[in-house]
């Protein structure tokens, strides 16, 4: 999926997942204090030709796999500079950063894993929750 947001190109690639009659977070990801790909197979991989702010921090131009991990009540979103893994590859000491995203609740829950950027937040539906943090083009 591609976005432009302020001049910036915004690209995110991911599989769409699909919970099937399960219930994320009791048999299928996002599991507590478990890091999670945001997809099937390939890692989800965000590309941008313009400097960011996700939330307060600065992403510069460039190439980087999206994670995941719940922590009790927050939610955080990691990206990692090491791209192009397949699977649960993931090294920690590559992680730019830990973003902490707003979560609240969907109703009715989304079967489909749906990744956005609009109205100046990078957000995801999965499940009963909508994670969501502000993107700003730096």
């Amino acid at each position: 999926m591609d976005w432009v947001v302020n001049s910036a190109n915004i690209s995110l690639t991911y599989g769409r997942l699909f919970l099937n009659d399960r219930v994320a977070g009791e048999n299928v990801e996002p599991m507590d204090d478990q890091r999670w790909r945001l997809r099937a197979d390939e890692a989800t991989t965000l590309t941008t030709d313009t400097d960011l702010m996700i939330g307060s921090t600065h992403v510069p131009a460039g190439e980087y796999t999206l994670f995941a991990q719940k922590m009790g009540d927050e939610f955080h979103l990691i990206f990692n500079s090491e791209t192009r893994q397949w699977g649960l590859s993931y090294n920690p000491a590559r992680d730019l950063a830990h973003i902490p995203m707003s979560v609240t609740e969907l109703d009715p829950p989304a079967d489909q894993l749906t990744m956005s950027i609009g109205e100046g937040t990078l957000r995801f539906e999965w499940g009963q929750m909508m994670a969501s943090v502000v993107v700003m083009v730096h």
